[in-house]
């Protein structure tokens, strides 16, 4: 130190390269953290969606023919599942006879497509409708049919309750059984 009371520039300097060997020691432990908590919050938003993606399929599915006619669900494979929902637009939960959609859940790629037709009295088809991504990025979604015993494979017409599982690419895989409301009528 400096008799008049001030540092030297010697000082000065042997402090900064000091602090400054500090920071080059820190600053790689700083990144890593930081990619560790990217990665992190990534399989956080993965989660989310298919959570998210998830609970909607099993909402519907429970719902599945409630009001209308014959089997709800219409069709099922291991990529694909269409069912039939009544919806009522002045009750976001509420069931209609009038307003039945026709909804058809695919994977294409690693996107869940989910398309909705309503239904046309007049023709007695299905509406064209639209389609939109339910999920992105996935690494797979499977659908399987159960009878009232709980087997699987069983034909669209037969199903009381559908498998429903989706694959994340990192956060792993989430996997639910379905029953339709019509079915735990008879059970």
């Amino acid at each position: 130190m400096n008799p008049k009371g001030g540092y030297t520039i010697l000082e000065l300097v042997l402090a900064l390269g000091i602090v400054s060997f500090i920071f080059t020691l820190t600053l790689p432990l700083v990144q890593v953290q930081k990619v560790q908590w990217e990665r992190q919050e990534a399989l956080r938003q993965e989660l989310r969606m298919l959570t998210a993606a998830m609970s909607r399929l099993t909402r519907e599915i429970q719902c599945a023919g409630y009001h209308g006619g014959g089997p709800p669900v219409k069709s099922i494979e291991s990529g694909s599942i269409s069912y039939e929902i009544s919806r009522d637009g002045r009750a976001a939960d509420g069931l209609s006879v009038g307003n039945r959609r026709l909804v058809t859940v695919s994977l294409k790629g690693a996107d869940l497509m989910y398309r909705v037709q309503s239904w046309d009295e007049s023709s007695s088809l299905w509406r064209r409708g639209s389609t939109q991504a339910l999920a992105s990025g996935l690494a797979g979604a499977c659908f399987r049919g159960l009878d009232r015993s709980g087997e699987g494979g069983v034909e669209a017409g037969e199903t009381t309750a559908v498998e429903i599982t989706l694959r994340g690419r990192r956060c792993g895989t989430l996997r639910t059984v379905a029953a339709l409301r019509m079915a735990r009528k008879g059970l």
